[in-house]
């Protein structure tokens, strides 16, 4: 034969077992660094949902004279006793205090995703806006807080919401005392967003009263 033959070379078993390794071991490498970005992807957005919201029923408050309630909500109808990431929605307070919710929602957001929870122990369910734009609360007093947004990487992964005295929601990362926002491993809201659990609507005569809607 005149002709060279030529011989294939593949990889052998040892260099197959090395290439394998290293796949592997950048994947294992590159999952984590991905659940950050998602986590970080997802806490922004659900900051950013709440920050527009409150600003929404501020600015409704004002231009509409008259007293508007932003609510948590696990089924976007009525508010109910829920954690905020279940859900809330905007609604005039006139038509939430006659059950009438659904003829005065004025925006609406469902559940945030799994891994996010939101606390306040200023406005727990509930924030309302007088229509000269100060927030209280369901007592019907002037009220300044925060709300916390956490993930579910716990502790230092927590961004805050403050709203001063003139109600105006500002973004922050430290808490009043220069500290970094510590958020605790909360139970997820998942048997809230899935509608298994449900608390028994307020009737007319359980909801909060307020003292003056001006």
């Amino acid at each position: 034969m005149s002709a060279a033959t030529k011989t294939a070379r593949g990889f052998t078993i040892p260099e197959l077992m090395t290439a394998l390794a290293v796949t592997g071991l950048s994947l294992a490498l590159a999952v984590p660094s991905m659940d950050n970005v998602i986590a970080n992807q997802q806490r922004a957005t659900s900051v950013n949902l709440l920050l527009s919201t409150l600003h929404l029923a501020r600015s409704a408050a004002m231009t509409r004279n008259e007293v508007i309630t932003l609510c948590a909500s696990s089924n976007g109808e009525q508010c109910t006793d829920t954690p905020w990431a279940s859900g809330w929605f905007v609604v005039s307070e006139q038509a939430r205090r006659q059950n009438a919710e659904a003829s005065g929602i004025l925006a609406a957001e469902p559940a945030l995703a799994e891994s996010i929870t939101v606390k306040s122990s200023a406005f727990e369910g509930l924030i309302s806006y007088r229509p000269n734009g100060q927030t209280m609360t369901a007592q019907g007093a002037n009220e300044t807080g925060s709300f916390w947004i956490c993930s579910s990487r716990g502790a230092g992964e927590g961004r805050g919401l403050w709203i001063n005295a003139s109600g105006i929601p500002k973004l922050i990362d430290r808490q009043a005392n220069g500290t970094a926002i510590l958020c605790a491993k909360l139970r997820p809201h998942t048997r809230y967003q899935r509608g298994l659990l449900r608390f028994p609507r307020r009737t007319a005569s359980q909801k909060p009263a307020f003292n003056s809607l001006t």
